[in-house]
């Protein structure tokens, strides 16, 4: 069924069998960190990016302590994380050089 949802895009579909696995608590880490993927990959779809990133964070935190890698939990990180737009840069402010600063130009007959 999380395929399914997944694939059609359907984040609100997806959110109630994800947050099931997300609440299966300390017990099933393996099924926890899929439920959270799963609600980052929600929350990112439905541009509630904080959420993503939050529960985000939270999934990568219990799937490191599993000995093995999911490849369905690292899919939905990966398709989670390219829904999170990249912050805006901001450009650093450019002043001009002072003339005192300035290297004097060099002149051709040197």
């Amino acid at each position: 069924m999380i395929r399914i949802y997944c694939l059609e895009k359907n984040p609100a579909g997806a959110m109630p069998l994800f947050q099931e696995f997300a609440d299966m608590g300390d017990a099933w880490p393996d099924c926890r960190a899929l439920g959270l993927a799963g609600l980052a990959w929600c929350y990112a779809s439905m541009k509630r990016y904080d959420m993503a990133i939050t529960t985000l964070h939270e999934s990568f935190y219990v799937a490191l302590e599993l000995p093995d890698d999911d490849p369905l939990t690292e899919e939905l990180h990966k398709a989670a994380l390219d829904l999170i737009p990249a912050p805006p840069q901001s450009p650093l402010p450019v002043s001009p050089v002072p003339p005192e600063i300035q290297k004097p130009e060099r002149s051709e007959a040197q």
